[in-house]
């Protein structure tokens, strides 16, 4: 993740109007790299949305599977 300042991920189904979520998923220090789960919805059109707060940073994402309602 290597992000430049003390920031948060947040992580959350898109939606439109886009609705950005109270919690973070992450939070994130400079110069460490940090792993973390997050289970999410899936938005319209089966697209996430990804949210930095205060700094920029590299994300790689692996998406593992989904749940069916």
């Amino acid at each position: 993740s290597q992000p430049r300042n003390v920031t948060h991920i947040r992580v959350f189904p898109t939606t439109v109007p886009a609705t950005l979520p109270d919690v973070s998923s992450l939070n994130l220090v400079p110069g460490r790299d940090e792993a973390n789960l997050s289970i999410t919805r899936i938005g319209a059109g089966g697209k996430m949305s990804f949210y930095t707060h205060t700094a920029d940073t590299h994300l790689i994402v692996d998406v593992s599977g989904y749940f069916r309602k």
